[in-house]
């Protein structure tokens, strides 16, 4: 028969439901008892359905606990299972607010009193259960204000499939090759109940990893509150059906009510993606994209592959491309990993994305051009290969000095980076516990970076990350206390840099000294404002206009900001020794 359809229970302002959440939303909601629908409903083939294609859910029930359906799966020893003892699974009496408990009495013909801990599957009414592995459970706290009862997944169970609980998206996460949030196990609350999934593919990996089947225990009662009696005294109906590992006993008074309570076994399906997830390979075979790389080693520029089995190195001879061959790319690669500081992390020379990959090395050449070798971009997701290689390009010029001397002549580079030299003075400072400068987060620094293009928008953001970093660190009090120790009547709307001045104004340091302090500063302040605040207005046209006049272009003229801000902190640390900061 055909499944009923009605309107199912209300998830307005609910996270986003799998499909098989829905389904079990669905089934759980009763229709109107004067309706076609619900004689339909009661026959509950729908449900029987929804057992039967068990094996092509994406997810797979953990726990439901609706008005009308309860399902609830535990892992059981695969031995446990061959054969199913039919009758000893049919007497389950769980549910997974069980949980390991303290316990007293006297047992095995003692004479004293004994104390034990019982874990949790150890009076579920099954032999077989028994055996078992609890994947999740059901607790409660009083002292929880908002929310006492909260699934908690078995530690086992998270530790071996590597997740954490992420409370705010009501799921055990992990982050997946490409540094993404993965839910793996989800958690709903809903009107009715609860229900708690998980990705089919992972449970798999688990039963693997337990060498255990999968029991999902069910009870689908489906009856009208309001007009029910009694089931009657008519016999249960008893049905097996072993191919599906399905089995379940029931009793129906036709158009009126009815209810399954059984179970379902599933053995994990075992395939080569399973079985190099369980040997912490990639699920997938590794692919490798090509680049228009300079192949030095045959002086010439072609596409390459950065399959590291297509590429040579220097103690093997062979035909191939030296593995350090470099391939050049626009310099709006880097946009998107400056874009997202939380996910990824872009240090000297190399970008880490959380969790998940590391490219080592990579520059940016005279000609503006990122470069990186071959044999850094082949560790990349292939995603990630991919999107590197929609901005590759031929080369306009060789490596970057600084590469060639680090990478390939094995020598420090000493040529100054004012950007380095600033955060490693502003580190040092937070680290002496000086009280006109603090770090307000710890990440500002390494959100602080040298504009790769020409674009006006990643000009001004990195203003924004610079003034954040050093303007706004600047301690308003301190130079307020300062000035007003030295005699100087402070007005109001004074903020930290016209302190500052003041302060190196009254105690008479040369023009030129307390220039080189407060012009650089007040400089990045001004800018971060106008360019930030009004982007598109006439002020910034004619600010940025005047910035590439002078100094060329846009990179050029942060550089040279950054440069000013630093020897502006180091004259600052130097007129605190001095006293007179």
């Amino acid at each position: 028969m055909a499944k009923p359809t009605r309107t199912p229970m209300t998830t307005a302002g609910l996270p986003a439901l799998g499909s098989t959440t829905g389904a079990l939303i669905q089934m759980a909601t009763k229709p109107d008892r004067q309706s076609r629908e619900y004689g339909a409903w009661i026959e509950q083939e729908d449900f029987l359905a929804f057992l039967r294609d068990e094996r092509q859910h994406d997810e797979v029930v953990l726990y439901a606990g609706l008005t009308h359906c309860f399902l609830y799966g535990i892992a059981v020893p695969s031995s446990s299972v061959s054969p199913i003892d039919v009758d000893d699974l049919l007497g389950w009496s769980c549910n997974p607010f069980s949980s390991w408990g303290l316990c007293h009495g006297y047992r095995g013909g003692a004479s004293e009193r004994q104390m034990w801990i019982e874990p949790p599957l150890s009076s579920c009414g099954s032999k077989t259960l028994e055996h078992g592995e609890q994947l999740l459970f059901i607790r409660e706290f009083d002292g929880h204000r908002d929310d006492r009862t909260y699934v908690e997944l078995s530690q086992k169970v998270a530790h071996l499939l590597g997740l954490h609980l992420v409370p705010e998206r009501s799921a055990y996460c992990r982050l997946d090759e490409n540094g993404d949030v993965e839910e793996v196990v989800r958690i709903h609350k809903l009107p009715d109940g609860r229900v708690a999934t998980i990705k089919r593919e992972d449970l798999d990996v688990l039963l693997l990893m337990l060498e255990s089947s999968y029991v999902l225990l069910f009870d689908s009662t489906r009856f009208d509150p309001g007009n029910f009696t009694s089931w009657g005294d008519g016999p249960e109906e008893h049905v097996s059906l072993a191919g599906e590992g399905l089995y379940y006993r029931g009793r129906a008074n036709v158009g009126r009510e009815s209810y399954l309570r059984g179970f379902q076994v599933t053995a994990p399906v075992i395939n080569e993606r399973l079985r190099r997830r369980l040997m912490w390979e990639s699920p997938e075979p590794k692919q490798y994209a090509t680049f228009i790389a300079q192949d030095w080693k045959h002086g010439v520029v072609h596409e390459c592959s950065c399959d590291p089995a297509q590429l040579g190195n220097y103690f093997v001879e062979s035909d191939l491309p030296f593995q350090t061959s470099p391939a050049f790319f626009r310099p709006e690669v880097l946009l998107k990993y400056k874009a997202d500081p939380d996910k990824y992390q872009i240090e000297g020379r190399s970008i880490h994305c959380r969790g998940a990959w590391f490219l080592k090395s990579y520059d940016i050449n005279e000609a503006g051009q990122v470069h990186a070798y071959l044999c850094d971009l082949n560790l990349l997701p292939y995603a990630e290969q991919l999107y590197w290689k929609s901005f590759n390009e031929a080369p306009e010029a060789g490596i970057s000095a600084r590469a060639y001397k680090s990478d390939f002549l094995a020598q420090w580079d000493t040529s100054p980076d004012p950007l380095a030299s600033l955060k490693r003075r502003l580190q040092a400072l937070n680290g002496a516990g000086i009280t006109w400068w603090s770090l307000k987060n710890p990440q500002l620094p390494d959100r602080v970076h040298y504009p790769v293009t020409a674009s006006q928008e990643e000009w001004a953001n990195e203003l924004m990350a610079l003034d954040q970093l050093v303007v706004e660190g600047l301690s308003r009090s301190y130079f307020k206390s300062k000035a007003e120790a030295a005699g100087i009547t402070v007005e109001p709307q004074w903020g930290s840099l016209k302190l500052i001045s003041e302060v190196l104004l009254h105690a008479q340091v040369n023009e030129e000294e307390a220039t080189a302090v407060v012009a650089p500063l007040k400089s990045l302040h001004d800018l971060r404002s106008k360019m930030k605040g009004h982007a598109g207005g006439s002020d910034a046209k004619a600010l940025r206009e005047a910035v590439i006049a002078k100094h060329g272009d846009l990179k050029s003229h942060f550089r040279a900001l950054v440069d000013g801000c630093d020897r502006a902190i180091a004259l600052m640390a130097e007129f605190t020794d001095a006293g007179v900061l």
